[in-house]
């Protein structure tokens, strides 16, 4: 039973999920705002609200669903923070909150006119105020300026008032409207400037009001995964389907929260979800408003098709609401076959083009004159195209949309179509780009639609200048935080607050023999689980290593690979044989089958081991001739078909490494097969590993051709000081081995070293090419913020006018 010493509200308005969850796997949690009395000690019955399904769908199996209804053992217990331990206290508090109000009278005579202007001088007066003690403002009072400053599209300012109002709230609270409309105001802001832990907080605070809005509880349960906590999401989402007149959810917020749990590709949380939504929600004997509709229906035959387990996949295209909807007939599920072989045709190159545009063809003939689903074909596919550089049917399908006067080419279209110019670092093309969209609309495009820079937009110019220039990440970094910095800009453009958490992530490694920068496209929750990883690892604290690795291959969202992959490979370079096993026997367990990827790791510390064992001497007949060659011969076989040129490369460099020579023109061979020609990193990582290979079998008239025919690729201009520092060491070879040379040339010694220079030349230059377009794109976003600020300008001093005169004919009635 629930042992509650004090609470101002009746149990039956504070959910059950609140009294048995954990934010980490086993359940204690700290909540500093849920209510301001002390409770001393909760427990809960290990059977919570069993529901007899079968009385609400007794056709329905209940067999695999009887769990939804179970609390875990685990989560029998938890403690809270509270801001007072006494009534006594809190009605002390409420008594001095309530003497230092600002009465009504010196509102109305001092500060209402201030509020509807809403100047930051007046932002920052209030705080010094609410930081001083001196006096606060009503919940009427501060919601007259929230709804101000968002008329005004100021939602920093919002942002900074709900953190400082965060501890007030509480004891200023009641179920008034006003009270209701400030929380929502302040909900909205913390999500739209990505505070998730702000977030909750004041989520714990809306839940015991009388109303609640679903779009709210989507904000809610968006927190809980944001902030890592998905028991609690999962908590509260069984909350929400137990007491529908308590928390109402439909079609639009499942299909927000599920699509909340794809992003971090939590498929279990999904498919539990879907169907607990079927046990609680629907119906098979009657159709209601709540049956899901095709978008939940797409995203779960998308969901399940990544999914490792294929029978749910089965189960899912034989289920009775499939069924029923006739999804597997509609044009929906054909569009999401369609999009799957078009990824999948693209990890293997060539791609029949031809085929292709027969496909777009016949799929654009198929969905006839439906807009909605005509205009998501679109962007679906040329999302898909552009991630993989397919210029050629890129243009056929922009001439498709262009031809096609029902399809507006908008905003969502002409953004998308920059992502091309980020892929392949085309730095002047994209300001040139954004610059006409700027000074002439699009003919196609809403003319009162206009293009104004936001979060992803100032990224893209981040993400194309690192792509050209990945030896520049920290220049890159520095001058884009200028911006990010700039307390003025924060307090017009919201959105920076976030484009400064992800410029923050940059991380350096060392790589050809220097240093490298290179920036983390981990999601949220695994950038923060890498983080704390490394610097455990940093500080040789293994036990909390260890305890941290177990936190996250235990926790209940399943770390990506991408996250396992670098603990890994940080383990195995520092040689931590118990953090190893750890990962080992967990992605064992977890995988059916990992990327090829892990493959050639392991390969290679295996080749590590064996030669700190003395395996590996014979320089081309040794120990790795016999065995290891097998292996690498192996992992081409096993992936015939699937490895990329990345993967010929690295299984080069291992042969390399190890004096295996004779796999490796084969290697290099097939790496040559997949070189994308228009790729210059394509092309940068091939010459390394040629060069490489021709340095270590002392061949240095072939060294020299590859070198002259590097200088003589333009399309070759990917280059790094760690690849310059690489080649100077492969000269040093042919000079230490001469000896080994046959008819050893000094005049050829002389163009290999003339032809490392003129490389050189060509990376300083590139150096000065990359400042310079670093110059180039901080100039033009300045003048973009200074272009939209300007407009916002204008529109504000309009707005405010015009609530002045509404405050002006107010007071003289």
């Amino acid at each position: 039973m629930i042992k509650v010493k004090q609470l101002l509200l009746p149990t039956s308005r504070i959910p059950e999920f609140y009294f048995g969850i954990s934010r980490k796997s086993i359940c204690e949690v700290h909540y500093r705002s849920f209510c301001n009395t002390e409770i001393t000690s909760i427990k809960l019955d290990q059977e919570q609200n069993k529901t007899n399904s079968s009385a609400h769908n007794p056709e329905r199996s209940t067999q695999n669903l009887s769990k939804f209804n179970e609390v875990p053992n685990a989560l029998l217990q938890m403690s809270y923070d509270m801001h007072h331990s006494t009534t006594k206290n809190n009605n002390t508090i409420q008594e001095n909150n309530e003497s230092r109000l600002i009465s009504e009278v010196v509102f109305k005579e001092k500060w209402k006119l201030k509020f509807i202007e809403a100047d930051p001088m007046t932002i920052k007066n209030i705080l010094v105020m609410i930081r001083s003690n001196e006096c606060i403002f009503s919940i009427s009072q501060m919601l007259l300026l929230v709804k101000c400053l968002e008329t005004y599209n100021k939602e920093y300012h919002i942002y900074v008032l709900a953190r400082a109002y965060l501890k007030l709230l509480p004891n200023l609270r009641d179920d008034s409207n006003e009270f209701h409309g400030l929380l929502v105001h302040f909900l909205r802001t913390a999500s739209k400037l990505g505070d998730y832990r702000l977030c909750e907080e004041l989520f714990s605070l809306y839940i015991k009001l009388p109303i609640i809005d679903p779009k709210i509880i989507r904000i809610g349960l968006q927190a809980f995964i944001k902030n890592d906590n998905f028991d609690l999401a999962k908590e509260f989402y069984i909350q929400v389907l137990n007491n529908p007149e308590t928390f109402p959810m439909f079609v639009d917020d499942l299909y927000s929260y599920l699509l909340d749990l794809f992003q971090y590709k939590d498929y279990e949380a999904m498919d539990y979800a879907y169907k607990l939504w079927l046990l609680k929600k629907c119906s098979i004997k009657i159709e209601s408003k709540f049956d899901p509709n095709r978008n939940v229906l797409s995203l779960m035959h998308k969901t399940y098709m990544k999914s490792s387990r294929s029978e749910l996949l089965d189960e899912f295209l034989k289920d009775a609401f499939v069924k029923r909807q006739k999804y597997i007939d509609s044009t929906e599920f054909k569009l999401i076959e369609f999009y799957n072989k078009l990824h999948q045709d693209h990890l293997s190159e060539p791609v029949n083009i031809e085929e292709l545009h027969t496909n777009i063809d016949n799929f654009i003939n198929l969905i006839g004159e439906d807009r909605e689903i005509l205009r998501g074909f679109y962007l679906s596919v040329l999302d898909i195209l552009i991630t993989k550089k397919n210029i050629q049917t890129i243009q056929y399908l922009t001439t498709k949309i262009h031809t096609n006067l029902d399809i507006a080419f908008d905003t969502e279209f002409l953004v998308l179509g920059a992502k091309y110019f980020v892929r392949t670092g085309s730095v002047q093309n994209l300001v040139d780009y954004y610059t006409h969209l700027m000074v002439n609309k699009h003919q196609n495009v809403n003319n009162n639609e206009r293009v104004q820079l936001n979060q992803e937009l100032f990224l893209q110019f981040r993400d194309c200048l690192v792509n050209k220039y990945p030896f520049l990440v920290r220049e890159i970094t520095n001058e884009l935080r200028i911006f990010t910095k700039d307390r003025k800009l924060l307090n017009e453009l919201y959105w920076l607050k976030n484009v400064d958490k992800n410029l923050s992530r940059i991380s350096k490694k060392q790589a050809l023999g220097g240093t490298e920068y290179q920036i983390s496209y981990l999601n949220d929750i695994d950038y923060y689980r890498y983080d704390t990883f490394c610097n455990q690892l940093k500080l040789l604290d293994l036990k909390h290593t260890e305890e941290t690795l177990n936190d996250i291959i235990r926790g209940r969202t399943r770390p990506s690979l991408e996250l396992c992959y670098l603990m890994l490979q940080d383990s195995l370079n520092m040689k931590l044989p118990r953090i190893i096993n750890l990962l080992h026997n967990y992605l064992r367990d977890a995988y059916k089958q990992l990327p090829i990827k892990f493959d050639i790791l392991w390969l290679k510390q295996n080749i590590k081991e064996s030669e700190a064992l003395g395996y590996y001497h014979n320089r081309g007949g040794g120990r790795f001739g016999v065995i290891e060659e097998i292996k690498v011969r192996e992992i081409v076989n096993k992936y015939k078909g699937n490895l990329t040129i990345f993967d010929y490369l690295k299984l080069a460099h291992i042969a390399i490494n190890n004096n295996s020579f004779k796999i490796v023109p084969s290697l290099l061979e097939s790496s040559y097969l997949l070189l994308n020609k228009d790729d210059s990193k394509n092309w940068y990582y091939f010459y390394l590993a040629s060069l490489k290979y021709t340095a270590r079998e002392y061949n240095y008239k072939n060294f020299l051709f590859l070198l002259k025919n590097w200088n003589n690729n333009e399309q070759a201009d990917y280059l790094t000081n760690g690849c310059i520092r690489q080649l100077k060491s492969f000269t040093k070879i042919f000079i230490k081995r001469m000896d080994k040379i046959e008819d050893y040339d000094k005049n050829i010694m002389d163009k290999i070293d003339n032809e490392v220079e003129i490389l050189k030349n060509r990376y300083i230059n590139k150096k000065f090419e990359g400042l310079n377009d670093i110059t180039l794109a901080t100039s033009f976003l300045k003048k973009w913020i200074e272009h939209d600020i300007d407009l916002k300008f204008k529109a504000l001093e309009r707005k405010k006018a015009n609530n002045i005169q509404q405050y002006t004919v107010t007071k003289a009635e």
